[in-house]
């Protein structure tokens, strides 16, 4: 066997324990990604996620709706007093937003009293426009 051929030799096997490495590597790097993917109790229980703001500081989720239900009431406020405060005039439509506003804000303060998981509440809001 020639010189030449053993080097040759020598440096192919160098490539395959390189890319034998290499594609170690990508396993390890893939399975902590995978181990890094919150399960969806975890989402349940309100666990910390990496990549966003942990939600044991905020108070939670139940903070968050009824921070959102706290912005509609004010919403819904506004829509019932609008027509007065704007001067509407008898010809205008002066109980749309007056029955739009009640309504809303009947199911913003439902989700604010306790009907934190009642996510049809949230769509007919958003059916509304609140």
């Amino acid at each position: 066997m020639s010189r030449t051929d053993e080097d040759r030799r020598q440096r192919e096997l160098k490539v395959r324990e390189r890319e034998a490495a290499m594609r170690e590597r990508e396993a390890e790097a893939r399975a902590a990604r995978i181990a890094s993917i919150p399960s969806a109790d975890s989402y349940a229980r309100g666990a910390p996620v990496a990549g966003r703001r942990s939600t044991a500081r905020r108070g939670g989720w139940r903070d968050e709706v009824i921070g959102v239900s706290g912005l509609t009431i004010l919403a819904a406020v506004w829509l019932i007093t609008s027509p007065f405060a704007l001067d509407y005039t008898p010809g205008d439509a002066v109980w749309n937003p007056v029955v739009l506003g009640a309504i809303l804000g009947s199911i913003a303060a439902a989700r604010m009293a306790g009907a934190y998981r009642e996510t049809r509440l949230s769509w007919i809001s958003a059916g509304i426009g609140g």
